[in-house]
C-alpha cells in the first residue's frame, strides 16, 4: 500500500494531460450511472414548456429572471429534443467543459 501510494504522489499532470483527467473524471461521476439518470426537476418543466407551448413561451418566461437561459434554452431544445441521456450528456460536456475553463483561468492566474 505505501508502494502505491509513493506512485501516486510522483503523478504530474501538465496544460495537456489535465482535460483528460478531468474527462476520465467525468466519466467515473456521471458515466457509471448514466443509463439510470432521468429528468430532474429543474429540466422538466422547461422541456415541457418548450414541446407544449413553444419556444416563446419559454423566453418569455426566463425574461424576467434569466434572460440568457431562454436563448439557450432554444438553441439546445430542438438538438436534444425530450431524451434523458442527451440532457445527460450535454450536462457532462457542459461540466467538463467549465471545470477545464476554470483550469486554464487558474493556470493563467497562478503564471502570472
Amino acid at each position: 500500500m505505501k508502494k502505491f501510494l509513493n506512485q501516486l504522489n510522483n503523478i504530474t499532470f501538465t496544460k495537456h494531460t489535465t482535460p483528460y483527467f478531468l474527462f476520465f473524471i467525468a466519466i467515473l461521476v456521471y458515466g457509471l450511472f448514466f443509463w439510470q439518470r432521468g429528468f430532474y426537476w429543474d429540466e422538466f418543466p422547461w422541456m415541457w414548456t418548450y414541446f407544449r407551448l413553444g419556444s416563446d413561451v419559454l423566453t418569455k418566461t426566463f425574461s424576467t429572471s434569466r434572460p440568457f437561459w431562454g436563448m439557450i434554452y432554444q438553441i439546445t431544445m430542438p438538438i436534444i429534443g425530450a431524451n434523458p441521456w442527451a440532457w445527460q450528456l450535454l450536462a457532462i460536456f457542459f461540466t467538463l467543459a467549465d471545470c477545464i475553463f476554470i483550469m486554464e483561468n487558474f493556470m493563467h492566474l497562478i503564471s502570472k
